[in-house]
């Protein structure tokens, strides 16, 4: 269930609490549609799945004069499926059970079951819940307390108090407005713990677009902006706005119920305070409706009360974007378009109130007075305004309204090209593509100035550059020069370097790009975007050979940003920021600080990018779990927004994901997609050979195979010398070194050359292969050292500080230096841990102990493997602990662990089970 895990695993755990005799009432709380019967059904679902036995009633809006109707219809479903159990003890109850189950009176008794009291008839529910909860357990689900009976709270007072005993979970839902006797009745056994109290809150933005993309996998990102708007958070809305558009019907009779309650000037104040909005300035309805501010004030009161109107700070708004406009639909057109013209009157008047929310609201009530034009410039102004602050979906719906009531092309043009900034920033790269050319050939068709059609092919440049469409962005740009040739302005000359330069940069000219940059950044009238977008490519080049310099620049850019205002610029500096974070130490800091703000803004092609950064980060510390969710996450918004070579680029990193985890097919299957969706890529060929392939069989063990696949990137790599820093283009050199292949040293000094120091792992990685370097050529102090040193650069990477390590031990044991007595323990134990068997195979070969296939699965700890040892050799426990200096006691506990993980009874069958032949069929189950 969407947004609802948290309240499903509360209702899980007091079910399966209940289940095992600690019975209790969970009270789920909230506004109408907010979900509380659907999270009570799909707990019933489970129940039944488990094997408890479910009863559901439900109170009705009638149902108040009608006692005990949820226990009845609860309690009736439960005795069709189960029973009346034949329990003496049980018989003396039924008398006061007859008035809330009437077939009982019938059936059981003859006795009179009305004259008792609320507790004992209480105290007789309970006594049946607890006969017919055995042995798996009883869910009463007991629904739209809001409406109930005074007897039936009283009877789930008692029940709630009394029911802790049992193998029995109530569940009983409530709205939380208007005031009730369930409302009081929560109060009461909350305070007192009698109760859990669940209250059910709106579903975030997130959340609600994650649903509508459930409910309607084709819909459009415009109509499930407009359902997200209008539903409000509220589940129940979202699937009716889907379902059809407009106001569901069940929703407008409730609005026009409650409007029915109102006085005529109370009715007239609410009306015109849903021609301004769904929040509003309470000071304009007096001049709106010619009422004076004491009768408006009560309007309004009158209002909150019958649920229309909410208090919202020291305004007010409407419940529901939907309540205002289902009010909306009952004020007739010509009503309407008056109470718009005075309104806008009215807020016109008001002066320094207008601003850019105030520009909203004039144009909604310019387009409601018939206004159109007025309401598309004050609509473009609004657009524009959002862009600029960054709230990209606001912008892109504004500025979409704008075109469409606008009439005059000038006008219509200058909103286009805010639409595709807004729409290219927001990763709807062909959304912004085809606005343009529809723009474009609008503009030949009226014979538009050359100026204005070379302004739209450098906005079409920097949504394509922005989408990675690098042939497209090259020739918008070309357009753009032919068009303003020799009329550009200084702004729009730094616009072109800029761009130039990112297209440089694509192509892998990075000195050319890092000097376009420079160049616009330089131009006296380069706007503060400009310089930012400046700053940027400058610090990527400088990334590839200076992080200090890379991250100067990207600082300078965040500063710009943040001077001028310019959210969105600010977002792009966060996140190269965080890649210098990712680069010197793993952190993640910035990257969630970017993610976070890009979530807010609504720029979901950057949320991409970041995720794929996240990824890397947690990857290369071998949180192989949530780097997947990551991956996931990124590959979601790269399906939904078209963002084709990033998804290539995610599959990739699933793949390596696999990889590291040696699932073969898993990873071939992302290799395939990944270089389906950048072909004839040469760095994505190398990264699926080196970083898949050879990461695959390094980490089996498989050396050979490791240097084959490693081999083949590093002939790749060798076209595209700006390549990322991964990690396996450092452990290329140090397997080299390690087996001292006649290309070690060549392969060592390129790798120094080529600055894969900047990422703070390779620097250990290469440190290990300098390290083994030295130690070859009798230089045993200074391999100590380098060795030390690349320690200290590795321990945010464990995994790989340990197979650092392993590959030195060799050498180092060989040539004596470094301490490889207790690297290759640790090593194990770290290998063990993460099921690289391979890899703890070479270790146990190293420290010359058994190494038998068939044990490697047990996943035996270092010190267990050296119990384990001496047991097979036939030494006692005292003996063991004489010579691995442990006491007695600990190393009954090595014996007590290996037996359990064998699932073996005694040392003789321990020890004839390891010497036993290999059966590969053969699996320890543990007992």
């Amino acid at each position: 269930m969407i947004g609802r895990d948290a309240e499903l695993a509360g209702l899980c755990a007091a079910l399966d609490a209940a289940v095992a005799g600690r019975g209790g009432l969970v009270w789920l709380v909230g506004q109408s549609g907010i979900g509380k019967s659907r999270l009570a059904r799909e707990l019933a679902d489970r129940a039944r799945a488990g094997g408890s036995a479910v009863a559901v009633g439900r109170a009705v809006p009638a149902g108040g004069s009608t006692p005990y109707r949820p226990w009845t219809e609860a309690l009736l479903a439960l005795l069709r499926d189960h029973r009346l159990p034949a329990d003496a003890e049980l018989h003396g109850w039924l008398p006061a059970l007859a008035a809330i189950v009437p077939t009982i009176a019938v059936s059981a008794t003859s006795g009179d079951g009305g004259e008792v009291s609320a507790a004992v008839r209480g105290e007789a529910v309970v006594q049946l819940l607890g006969r017919l909860a055995r042995p798996d357990g009883l869910l009463i689900v007991l629904e739209d307390l809001h409406w109930a009976d005074p007897d039936t709270l009283a009877v789930l007072e008692y029940v709630a108090d009394n029911v802790s005993a049992e193998r029995v979970l109530c569940v009983a839902t409530s709205r939380d407005e208007p005031a009730s006797a369930a409302m009081e009745l929560i109060g009461r056994l909350h305070s007192r713990r009698a109760a859990a109290l669940m209250p059910l809150d709106r579903l975030d933005e997130v959340q609600v677009a994650a649903m509508a993309r459930l409910c309607a996998p084709g819909a459009d990102e415009r109509r499930l902006s407009q359902v997200a708007r209008t539903a409000d958070g509220v589940p129940f809305l979202v699937e009716e706005l889907l379902a059809a558009p407009g106001i569901p019907r069940s929703f407008a009779d409730t609005v026009r119920a409650r409007l029915a309650e109102l006085g005529e000037a109370e009715r007239s104040v609410v009306e015109a305070a849903a021609v301004l909005g769904r929040h509003f300035d309470w000071r304009l309805l007096p001049p709106m409706t010619g009422l004076g501010p004491e009768p408006v004030s009560a309007a309004l009161a009158r209002g909150v009360e019958c649920l229309l109107l909410v208090v919202d700070g020291a305004g007010f708004g409407f419940r529901h974007a939907l309540t205002r406009q289902a009010v909306l639909a009952e004020v007739l057109p010509p009503r309407r378009a008056a109470l718009a013209a005075a309104g806008l009157q009215a807020l016109t008047a008001a002066g320094p109130r207008l601003d850019e929310t105030g520009a909203e609201v004039a144009a909604d009530l310019a387009a409601q007075a018939g206004d159109l034009h007025r309401a598309g410039v004050l609509l473009g102004d609004a657009g524009r305004a959002a862009l600029r602050r960054g709230a990209l979906q606001t912008a892109i719906d504004t500025l979409h309204r704008a075109g469409e009531v606008l009439d005059e092309p000038a006008g219509r043009g200058e909103v286009d090209r805010l639409l595709i900034e807004a729409l290219a920033a927001a990763g709807r790269v062909d959304d912004a593509l085809a606005t343009g050319e529809r723009a474009l050939n609008e503009i030949a068709q009226r014979g538009g100035a050359a100026i204005e059609r070379g302004e739209l092919h450098l906005q079409l440049a920097q949504a394509a550059v922005t989408g990675t469409r690098w042939s497209v962005a090259t020739a918008h740009l070309h357009a753009a020069r032919d068009a303003v040739a020799g009329s550009a302005s200084g702004a729009v000359a730094a616009q072109l370097a800029v761009l130039e330069a990112e297209i440089a940069f694509a192509a892998d000219d990075i000195e050319r790009a890092a000097a376009l940059a420079e160049t616009a950044r330089a131009i006296p009238q380069a706007g503060p975007e400009a310089i930012c977008h400046a700053l940027e490519v400058i610090g990527r080049a400088a990334r590839t050979r200076d992080l200090a310099v890379a991250g100067r620049a990207f600082e300078t850019a965040l500063a710009t940003a943040d001077a001028a205002g310019l959210p969105l610029w600010r977002l792009r500096a966060l996140h190269e920021l965080g890649t210098i974070e990712l680069f010197t130490e793993a952190g993640t800091g910035r990257l969630w600080q970017a993610r976070r703000l890009a979530e807010q803004l609504g720029a979901w092609s950057t949320a991409a990018v970041v995720d794929l950064q996240l990824c890397a980060a947690v990857q290369t510390v071998f949180a192989l779990d949530a780097a997947a969710e990551h991956a996931r996450r990124g590959l979601a918004l790269c399906e939904r927004l078209g963002l084709d070579r990033l998804r290539a680029r995610l599959h990739y990193f699933l793949a390596e994901n696999h990889a590291f985890r040696r699932e073969r097919a898993e990873m071939e299957h992302h290799l395939a997609l990944a270089l389906a969706g950048a072909p004839g890529d040469l760095v994505e060929d190398a990264f699926a050979w080196g970083g898949a392939r050879g990461m695959l069989a390094l980490l089996d063990g498989d050396w050979d195979g490791a240097l084959d696949c490693l081999a083949r990137a590093a002939v790749l790599l060798r076209r595209t010398p700006h390549s990322e820093p991964a990690e396996f283009r450092a452990f290329w050199p140090l397997l080299l070194t390690a087996v001292d292949d006649r290309r070690a040293a060549s392969e060592l000094a390129h790798a120094d050359r080529a600055n894969l120091t900047i990422m703070f792992c390779n620097r250990g990685l290469l440190g290990y292969a300098h390290a083994i370097a030295a130690g070859r050529d009798g230089d045993r102090v200074r391999a100590g050292e380098l060795a030390r040193a690349a320690d200290t650069a590795l321990i945010r990477a464990p995994v790989w500080g340990h197979l650092a390590r392993l590959c030195a031990a060799g050498p180092a044991l060989t040539d004596g230096w470094g301490d490889p007595q207790q690297w290759l323990p640790e090593a194990l134990e770290c290998f063990t841990e993460h099921d690289l068997h391979g890899l703890a195979l070479r270790c146990r070969d190293l420290l010359g102990r058994p190494h038998t296939a068939r044990w490697d699965r047990y996943r035996f700890t270092a010190r267990e493997a050296d119990v384990l040892e001496l047991v097979v050799a036939g030494l006692a426990n005292k003996q063991i602990a004489t010579r691995l200096r442990l006491s007695p006691r600990t190393v009954e506990k090595h014996v007590e662990s290996l037996l359990r993980k064998t699932a073996t009874r005694s040392r003789t069958q321990l020890v004839a089970l390891l010497n036993a032949p290999a059966d590969p069929t053969d699996r320890p189950r543990p007992r």
